[in-house]
């Protein structure tokens, strides 16, 4: 009976010592192979080599566009199978996938450009226009087919920004509050209804919000440097909707976008470090695999 029991005891121990073993093989497997991958149609800026160059993911595969190379901004249109970017000198110009031709998108040696975003569905296109060169005073534009000018959308005394739009109703965008003489810049969201022309502002955040962007009509997702670093926020869409702090820590969060499931994506930096991180629809936050030539990443964006 002794025998029995230390036998019985050994093959307990060694039941365990093999559970245990096959638990940690599990684990590490999930450390070193558990990272998101980008969906179709995600586009970024990203330093290689000393160079900015234009990433698409295209089937999950990250490709980069060799004829957009150290462009400022970027919008991309899955619907017209088209890019607008900021050249060098500071002009709008178009790149045509399938033929791999740029073009002017105006022809405006007065004015510099910046920003240009397509709507939700990419069929409209607008962008900042800096008057003279000058940022402190600037107009969102919106470019129409068949028209030489682009139409003024937004035009006040102060600097507006990050135009977006999510449906043909309301187009979001970013007013400076306050730059000089207030101790700190002061970034607050507005939106202008395109059918009314009426103009309204949503945060009073006494802080800078920024690239405003939207899931569906009812929420408003944004970044802020409200708690003191840079997070993303949500919000309810009108005039002083409930807010929301979404991340938190010591680090830069900016460029937020979604993809067709709905998962958030921005861009996090933190002290010598940059990456495109992935939150999930139920909160769970990873790091999304990135090839590791690329430096450094900007201008993030998700078209389906």
């Amino acid at each position: 009976m002794l025998s029995l029991k230390l036998n019985s005891g050994f093959d307990v121990r060694r039941r365990l010592k093999t559970k245990l073993l096959i638990l940690l093989i599990l684990l590490f497997s999930v450390g070193f192979t558990h990272a998101a991958t980008l969906p179709t149609n995600v586009t970024f800026v990203g330093l290689s080599n000393s160079e900015w160059q234009v990433y698409q993911t295209v089937q999950k595969k990250m490709t980069p566009i060799n004829e957009l190379q150290n462009s400022r901004n970027i919008t991309f249109s899955s619907s017209l199978n088209q890019f607008v970017f900021i050249a060098n000198d500071s002009s709008i110009q178009t790149y045509q996938l399938q033929t791999k031709k740029i073009t002017p998108a105006i022809e405006d040696q007065e004015n510099r450009y910046t920003q240009p975003k397509f709507s939700h569905d990419g069929k409209r296109l607008f962008a900042v226009m800096l008057k003279q060169g000058q940022s402190r005073s600037t107009e969102i534009i919106e470019f129409i087919d068949g028209e030489d000018t682009p139409r003024k959308v937004v035009v006040k005394r102060t600097a507006q920004f990050d135009p977006y739009m999510f449906d043909d109703r309301y187009l979001y965008y970013t007013t400076a509050i306050c730059v000089d003489g207030c101790g700190k810049m002061i970034w607050e969201l507005w939106r202008k209804d395109m059918f009314t022309g009426i103009q309204e502002q949503l945060t009073l955040l006494n802080a800078v919000s920024r690239q405003p962007i939207l899931k569906e009509k009812e929420t408003i997702y944004f970044s802020s440097n409200k708690a003191g670093y840079y997070h993303i926020w949500r919000m309810e869409a009108k005039v002083g909707g409930k807010v929301e702090q979404l991340t938190e820590g010591d680090v830069h969060d900016s460029d937020p976008a979604f993809d067709k499931e709905g998962n958030l994506h921005f861009i996090r930096r933190t002290a010598g470090d940059v990456n495109i991180m992935m939150r999930h629809t139920d909160g769970r936050l990873e790091k999304v695999d990135l090839p590791a030539e690329i430096e450094d990443v900007r201008n993030l964006e998700i078209r389906y």
